[in-house]
């Protein structure tokens, strides 16, 4: 139901995206972020969520160099939105550029010192490893994330992470530890 009322409204939140685009109402694109993509995953608008999202980073890499911030929210916002652009590029098969803008997304996060955009970076990135076959690469990145998700509480996404643990152990063969993981 409320993906129906979401969809119903969708041209107004596409313009009201716009607007803040335009006008760099920061602190309402990342308070909207999450929402409007996890809209576009479950509603399977994949290549709505690219397009917009692709426009996105253009303009915020185009505002970047006006833009220091000393909160560091340009570039929390960055993060955030190259990070969930890279996760639709998984969705379309492209996962070396996915890898290469979640690097960028470590980067902004970094920059931003927000540790929770740098875990959900960390923890995507960890995600395409495992998918090209670079398992022991993503092991680190999978380690902070759930440090830093475990440290901030976050349960939903340590267990996230968890689940991606089972994942690398079915890969490996370790059925045992990913039952472990998988009930984490």
């Amino acid at each position: 139901q409320a993906l129906a009322l979401i969809e119903a409204a969708y041209s107004d939140i596409r313009v009201a995206w716009q607007w803040a685009l335009k006008h760099q109402a920061w602190t309402d694109l990342l308070n909207a972020l999450q929402s409007l993509c996890d809209f576009y995953e479950f509603r399977g608008w994949i290549q709505v969520g690219y397009d917009q999202l692709q426009q996105t980073v253009e303009e915020l890499r185009a505002a970047m160099p006006t833009q220091r911030l000393p909160d560091g929210l340009l570039w929390r916002l960055t993060a955030r939105v190259a990070t969930r652009l890279a996760w639709f590029m998984v969705y379309r098969g492209d996962l070396v550029a996915a890898e290469a803008l979640m690097r960028e997304g470590m980067q902004a996060a970094c920059m931003s010192q927000a540790d929770w955009e740098l875990a959900l970076t960390q923890h995507f990135l960890g995600h395409v490893l495992v998918w090209r076959g670079q398992v022991d690469a993503a092991l680190p990145h999978l380690a902070a994330a759930r440090a830093t998700f475990t440290r901030l509480d976050d349960r939903w996404y340590a267990g996230e992470v968890a689940s991606s643990y089972g994942e690398v152990a079915l890969l490996r063969g370790e059925y045992a530890q990913a039952a472990q993981h998988y009930a984490t």
